[in-house]
């Protein structure tokens, strides 16, 4: 099939109508015969460096936000602006709506994965679509598919994963953000619903160089297409609080905080724990139903989806959610 059709309304040119595409990517490596070559910056280098690549590879056009050189024989066009379209391309080229995926980000200097695959086997229980995308590779409800290995794929490999997702109901996607993922803007802006930080310490100081670039770079989780804003764990990062630079706070103070010691955040819980069984969360109601109004998604609401849900209190009957 020529996926032409699909991406058009992006071209703004001719170039492009004897083409045929049947697949794109942003990687010279993964090109083949009839693919869209996108041409766009990279972690240290940018895609026109490896056109000539591409093209022997078999792309039958490119796209690029900088100009190509001009002994390129095949069709190139130019977008300006082609970093903030790549999401709204991928959606389209692939058929797919984002009114059908529900995306949630985690991001935190250690948890990312137990949180991100805790949820996605939440969704499971209750009989929901999801896919769980990390360090444990890509989980299509129970299917594991290889990827790359990145904690977080890029944005045309994170769409290969959602073509395979065929669900008749709309899907939780559970992804886990790296600092480098966040560093290096992978996710474009791709729509979450909700975000959230875990904690933050000091790590992979051999890329972020120090430990304010690397808080930078996990607060920076604020600053993607998110609808709800940003949970942060307040607990976890008291004592980086005093080190914070205004701009850091400038962006704590646009996130909802949640406590189990502050009583001035806005998501409040407690902790039963039993170091030789089942502990309990106890995340309050009354927070939790008021940001539910407001269509508020969060672990609160997660917590108050499985305690309302039947099928799962009676395959779970005696066990502690």
């Amino acid at each position: 099939m020529n996926k032409l059709s699909l991406i058009k309304p992006y071209i703004k040119t001719n170039a492009f109508d004897a083409c045929l595409i049947s697949s794109i990517t942003d990687d010279s490596r993964d090109v083949q015969n009839n693919s869209l070559f996108v041409a766009r910056q990279g972690v240290e280098s940018h895609g026109i460096e490896f056109v000539k690549e591409a093209i022997q590879n078999g792309a039958s056009c490119i796209i690029s936000d900088q100009k190509i050189p001009a002994d390129v024989d095949i069709p190139v066009h130019y977008i300006n602006d082609l970093e903030d379209k790549i999401v709204e391309i991928l959606f389209r080229f692939y058929e797919l709506s984002p009114r059908d995926y529900i995306f949630h980000g985690v991001t935190g200097t250690n948890g990312k994965t137990t949180t991100a695959f805790m949820a996605h086997n939440i969704m499971r229980e209750l009989d929901r679509p999801s896919v769980y995308i990390g360090t444990l590779g890509a989980i299509v409800d129970d299917d594991i598919l290889p990827t790359k290995g990145n904690t977080t794929p890029g944005i045309f490999e994170i769409f290969e994963i959602l073509r395979s997702c065929y669900f008749q109901q709309k899907t939780y996607i559970f992804l886990e953000i790296s600092s480098h993922a966040l560093d290096q803007s992978r996710l474009c802006n791709l729509p979450f619903l909700q975000t959230m930080i875990l904690n933050i310490q000091s790590d992979h100081l051999d890329y972020h160089k120090s430990n304010e670039n690397y808080i930078d770079a996990k607060l920076s989780i604020t600053k993607l297409n998110n609808k709800n804003p940003t949970i942060i764990c307040i607990d976890k990062i008291q004592g980086l609080m005093p080190h914070f630079k205004e701009e850091q706070k400038e962006q704590l103070s646009k996130t909802n905080l949640l406590s189990a010691n502050d009583s001035s955040a806005a998501l409040k819980y407690s902790l039963d724990f039993n170091p030789h069984g089942s502990s309990k969360i106890n995340p309050s109601q009354a927070a939790a139903n008021a940001k539910l109004k407001k269509g508020f998604n969060s672990g609160a609401s997660c917590c108050h989806a499985i305690q309302n849900d039947k099928a799962y209190r009676e395959r779970n009957s005696g066990s502690v959610s």
